[in-house]
């Protein structure tokens, strides 16, 4: 395709009234919000589990701010040895906002933040490649700032944009509240490059310089958010090459060749020229970007965080062939979903995808494919260098692959096999090639362009249903978890999430079927045995729990819960040493365990130590002031030890605490009938029977 303004009006795919500025937002914005919008109406889903319910910084309440910058993104002290190491505090921080407008853990307004996230990316995205098309591609003068009033510059850009909005890919990021860390950095990752300088860029050194320095705090903004985020910089820096590369092809008349570029811009460095200002604002971001790596880094303290094998299995491979082919087929994986997202699945570990441990896999010929493809694109861009399609062509290329790098295993390893949501960002630089691709079809004829068209239309309604659909599974785990199963059936945390669903809903017989299929699949699977454990012993099948737990423990021996529930079954079989040992080591393992210590003094209570029982439930009450379990024993307790005053002590102070729970009320009103406290306690108990009612309806409605 030329660059002339005639033959970019005759192979225009998308019609000049959408391309007003308003209207092609308004659609832009639509569709990205139309096909999540659902998602609002969700529970909390997955990981949403540890990073928002059992995360204690997202109550403003329960931990400081403080706290938010000193842990990690799952609640952990981030200078632990158990720590994830994800450094996320901005996200963190999203979190409390959210709670705090929602009066609490609303599942509501967590998801409204992610569905309104979204759209803006979109419109963001949209400028930027609105900008980029402008300087790189049309003849008319490029943009010198952001205007939104703007008309949309090319197809191209809108295209692009479109199908970004309505990707499948993005369903775990939108639908999911931890993937709010991809969207709040992916919206900075944006505005850190409409913030760097470009070629056109007004009002003199001053400007550029505070541009500059902008660009920088928002990339390490957009790291906050996401660790990815900080691969912006690695963006701003490919452009500028790009724009001035276009400025020196002006300036000489030619065609600026990739070969000749280290040259020219050598020379102009000697001159003063644009090149020398090109190289000083890329070492400002080279220096800049190290500085907040290095602070990243320096923040984990203790080190990169441990994974198991199940995590990343070709990770812990003994055989460098295996690593490398199986890291190049979930590359291909990886490319192919952006390309195809009808397998879309929450968790891709545990046997989801086995390794390529040699090069006769017939997996082997979609490394080939993936390798010979990526090459050819980079070979296009690079051969036409001296047009705007070859310069956005590597600009696509490295949207799609830069903002991929931390996920690549290349740098260090990480905790996952494919992870949907890291793909946010690349999605964008996916979406930009199929709308080069297809304006480059278009220019053909007037019959290819009409086939384009038609295409490209069916291709965003085939998505956005795409999307709908997916996103309506992610209202619930249930829904969520079964439809992993057809993705990945070998995936053994797949049915460990199934049995964790079908247990939760009273089906315990097909729960654990379930839970031994994923054991079968992976016999090692401490948390599967210790779910197991815990099944067989509700049914009172005590010594096959207590071989599961011990065999939980058998691979993890830090594993607090297995301790804890060994103990409970141990207690059951009158094994009260053997228990007092299992919770002892639970409370080694997790220093600040109610459960635990509420277990222990039943224990105690068993075996007549009554003052070491008094002393387990205060304990865990300190840990957990709604414990209520705890209250109720250590009350109970009192009153058979005739220690009414204490009783009442202990039972009021709980009332005040959760003044909605029935149990205490008669708890109260069966000490004060002891007392011969009659009318007090006849007025009690009613309270209580009023306050039972409600909570029932409640529980009805």
């Amino acid at each position: 395709m030329g660059e002339g303004k005639g033959s970019r009006e005759e192979s225009e795919l998308v019609p000049g009234l959408l391309r007003h500025w308003l209207i092609g937002r308004v659609l832009v914005a639509g569709l990205a919000l139309g096909c999540y919008a659902n998602s609002c109406w969700g529970d909390f889903v997955f990981d949403d589990s540890e990073a928002v319910i059992n995360n204690q910084d997202v109550d403003p309440g329960a931990t400081s701010l403080a706290d938010v910058f000193s842990h990690d993104f799952w609640g952990t002290n981030i200078s632990s040895r158990t720590s994830h190491k994800s450094y996320r505090p901005l996200t963190v921080l999203s979190f409390r906002l959210s709670f705090w407008l929602g009066g609490g853990r609303n599942p509501f307004h967590f998801h409204l933040a992610n569905v309104l996230l979204h759209p803006l990316v979109c419109l963001l995205l949209l400028e930027v490649l609105n900008n980029w098309f402008c300087q790189l591609k049309t003849s008319s003068k490029p943009v010198s700032r952001v205007d939104w009033r703007a008309p949309i510059c090319s197809s191209e850009a809108l295209v692009a944009t479109l199908l970004f909005a309505v990707h499948p890919i993005h369903t775990e990021s939108v639908s999911g509240v931890v993937g709010r860390a991809e969207l709040a950095s992916a919206l900075f990752f944006f505005s850190s490059i409409l913030a760097y300088p470009s070629p056109t860029s007004q009002g003199g050194r001053a400007v550029e310089i505070l541009r500059l320095l902008l660009t920088l705090v928002l990339a390490g903004s957009a790291m906050l958010f996401k660790e990815q985020g900080i691969t912006a910089l690695g963006v701003c820096t490919v452009s500028d090459v790009l724009f001035r590369a276009k400025k020196l092809q002006k300036e000489s008349g030619g065609q600026a060749k990739c070969r000749s570029l280290p040259w020219s811009y050598w020379r102009q460095w000697c001159d003063g020229g644009s090149g020398r200002k090109l190289c000083l604002r890329s070492a400002v971001l080279c220096v800049g970007g190290a500085g907040l790596v290095w602070g990243r880094f320096a923040v984990m303290t203790t080190g990169a965080p441990q994974f198991k094998p199940i995590d990343n299995p070709a990770s812990f491979s003994d055989s460098w062939t295996t690593k490398i082919l199986s890291y190049n087929y979930l590359y291909s994986l990886n490319w192919w979903l952006l390309y195809h997202p009808w397998w879309l699945c929450f968790d891709w570990s545990m046997g989801c995808v086995p390794l390529v441990q040699s090069a006769t896999d017939l997996r082997v010929a979609a490394v080939a494919v993936f390798w010979a493809g990526l090459g050819a694109l980079a070979f296009r861009g690079l051969s036409r260098f001296h047009t705007g399609d070859g310069r956005l062509v590597i600009l696509s290329l490295s949207l799609v692959v830069l903002p991929f790098l931390p996920a690549s295993n290349l740098f260090f390893t990480v905790g996952f096999v494919v992870a949907e949501r890291v793909l946010y960002l690349s999605t964008a630089g996916h979406c930009l090639l199929v709308a080069i691709g297809a304006a480059y079809i278009g220019a053909f004829s007037s019959l290819t362009k009409r086939v384009v068209q038609v295409f490209l239309v069916y291709l965003t309604v085939f998505l956005a249903l795409r999307s709908v659909h997916r996103s309506s599974q992610w209202l619930n785990e249930e829904s969520l978890f079964i439809s992993g199963l057809h993705v990945c059936p070998l995936n053994a945390k797949v049915h460990y999430n199934v049995g964790k669903v079908l247990t939760d809903a009273g089906l315990d017989e097909q729960g654990e079927v379930v839970y031994k299929e994923a054991i079968r699949l992976y016999p090692e699977y401490d948390q599967a045995l210790n779910n197991l454990g815990n099944l067989v012993k509700e049914s009172n099948r005590l010594t096959e729990a207590e071989m599961y737990l011990e065999r939980a423990l058998k691979h993890n021996n830090e594993f607090p819960a297995a301790w804890m529930n060994l103990g409970i079954v141990q207690a059951a079989l009158n094994k009260t040493q053997a228990a007092e040992e299992s919770y002892r080591k639970a409370i080694s393992h997790r220093r600040k365990y109610p459960d635990a210590y509420y277990n222990m003094g039943n224990l105690y209570i068993d075996m007549e130590l009554a003052s070491e029982a008094i002393s387990a439930f205060s304990k865990a009450i300190s840990l957990d002031h709604y414990h209520v379990n705890a209250w109720t024993n250590l009350g109970l307790l009192y009153q058979d030890l005739n220690m009414y005053k204490e009783a009442e002590t202990v039972t009021r102070e709980a009332m005040s605490i959760m003044p909605h729970k029935p149990c205490f009320y008669f708890s109260l009103g069966v000490l004060l009938g002891r007392l011969q406290r009659l009318e007090v306690s006849y007025i009690t108990c009613r309270r209580g029977i009023n306050k039972l009612k409600v909570a029932t309806l409640l529980h009805s409605n």
